[in-house]
């Protein structure tokens, strides 16, 4: 728990960052080429839970990193039952690399609807 904790918290302090340098919740994905070649962007969306398939598309599309980067479109939560390991995966990502995990809230990430 400990470490989920600190996990939360560098998290929580990044993405008050990004709004902060936006100058709102609107934030651009910017990707640039760097010294590893030219970056992709996955946009993954409606994972519901479904860690085994979150895990299969870093199988077949490669983990983030400087060079690929995520947009994840919201609806993590709800129907699945591994909602919080994926969330520790991509916040984990997003702590180690800053700019290779970008998150949307969907609709299953209203308090209202998960509680």
């Amino acid at each position: 728990a400990r470490y989920l904790c600190r996990l939360l918290d560098e998290a929580e302090r990044i993405l008050d960052m990004r709004e902060e340098e936006a100058g709102g919740p609107v934030q651009q994905v910017r990707l640039q080429a760097g010294p590893y070649g030219m970056p992709s962007l996955n946009i993954v969306g409606d994972t519901h839970g479904q860690l085994q398939d979150v895990l299969w598309i870093f199988y077949k599309m490669g983990v983030p990193s400087p060079t690929n980067h995520y947009l994840v479109n919201g609806d993590i939560c709800d129907r699945g039952q591994l909602a919080c390991e994926i969330w520790a995966l991509f916040l984990a990502f997003m702590c180690v690399w800053p700019d290779s995990v970008h998150i949307q809230r969907g609709n299953h990430e209203d308090r209202l609807l998960n509680m």
